[in-house]
């Protein structure tokens, strides 16, 4: 049975920065070796000339988009076509284009920044920047014809998981290019890497689902440009890329095939496994939520009212603590009268000092001092 050549189509439609005359040709060129390349001008932007084309290229489109256009990609989409949209720095707003409208509708949007190297080495401007530990999916390195270093991709997934993966393996080159918000359903492949900055941010993103056609989007289209395209293996990036979007087979469409980019084995974890630690999350969530139910029940005003009425009650039942004395120390009988025989024997009052206490008495009990002197001494008298 022959089988039928892809065709690939590079948009003229837009404005595109880069097309297949303009910064694409070497690109244009390496194509034609397993694909079939060509062009749709803006005259030619309908459905029907679509329809005869496999893969749709956006390079950097300067343009907005109507709404019968993005109903026509979506429609080209859901007929099995596939679309790559390549970005530059600054996103849409810098292009003047309105894509995302497009993109956002599958989970994607570029973002309006760029990606900027913290520190110099190999190139010299700061947005060329070369990204060593950016593969977020082991599928990338593998559909780009290389081998990973652990040997069986399926026995090291099952084994060891997806945190044993550091994200090296393949390095580029990621010139003048933005970062990408990406949510489910679409998956990140490629990041920025913890050298640049911003740090771990998508760069590249891809959305597949059975029965449809598959989009992958990138924030630099500088990486296929023809100073770029050999630079450290960004041509591989490429291979990946179209070997992506190329129509799957009926073989490929079943069941959990979009898990799976192209057919390869993915590095995110098994169903399997998955489902086996659902109890163990469903119990740790419910154990959760009862206690911050709790919480919430323990600080309500009238659950302190009475919180605070049991702890003055409790405290009130308790007895005073009680507080220690001075130390003293019994003094021995032998030192005791040893010290009363040096003092000659017990010590008494002398007379002045007796009647000054009885003075002393008297002006307590109200008796002036001058007159109980005088009566003292009348009765000494007499």
């Amino acid at each position: 049975m022959q089988v039928e050549e892809v065709r690939i189509l590079f948009s003229c439609a837009k404005g595109e920065t880069h097309t297949h005359k303009q910064g694409f040709k070497q690109l244009f060129r390496r194509l034609r070796s397993s694909y079939r390349p060509d062009k749709v001008d803006k005259d030619d932007f309908t459905l029907d000339a679509l329809r005869s084309a496999h893969i749709l290229v956006f390079g950097c489109p300067k343009e907005k988009f109507t709404a019968q256009e993005v109903d026509m990609l979506k429609k080209f989409v859901k007929a099995g076509g596939s679309i790559l949209v390549l970005m530059s720095e600054g996103g849409e707003d810098k292009a003047g284009t309105n894509i995302n409208y497009f993109l956002e509708q599958f989970g994607m949007s570029v973002n309006n920044d760029a990606v900027v190297r913290t520190t110099h080495y190999k190139y010299l401007h700061p947005k060329e920047v070369l990204i060593a530990d950016g593969i977020l999916n082991r599928c990338v390195i593998t559909g780009a014809g290389k081998s990973l270093s652990n040997g069986d991709d399926d026995e090291f997934r099952m084994t060891q998981g997806p945190q044993a993966f550091d994200g090296t393996g393949l390095d580029f080159v990621y010139p003048f290019g933005s970062t990408l918000s990406v949510q489910k359903p679409a998956i990140p492949i490629m990041s920025s890497g913890k050298i640049a900055y911003p740090m771990n941010r998508p760069v590249g993103a891809v959305w597949a689902q059975p029965g449809f056609g598959r989009i992958a989007v990138l924030g630099s289209c500088q990486m296929f440009d023809d100073k770029w395209l050999d630079k450290e293996e960004n041509s591989k990036v490429m291979d990946f890329l179209f070997k992506f979007l190329k129509p799957v087979s009926s073989a490929q469409q079943q069941p959990g095939h979009s898990r799976r980019l192209g057919g390869l084995p993915c590095c995110y974890p098994a169903s399997a496994r998955l489902s086996n630690l659902l109890p163990a999350i469903q119990s740790l969530a419910q154990a959760e939520q009862e206690r911050h139910r709790n919480t919430a029940t323990a600080n309500t005003p009238d659950a302190l009212c009475s919180n605070w009425r049991y702890t003055m009650a409790a405290e009130s039942t308790q007895a005073p603590p009680s507080v220690p004395g001075p130390v003293t120390h019994p003094i021995p009988e032998h030192q005791a009268a040893a010290q009363r025989h040096r003092r000659g024997g017990p010590r008494r009052q002398r007379p002045e000092a007796a009647a000054g206490h009885r003075l002393a008495g008297g002006q307590a009990q109200g008796v002036p001092a001058g007159g109980g002197r005088s009566r003292a001494r009348a009765g000494a008298g007499a």
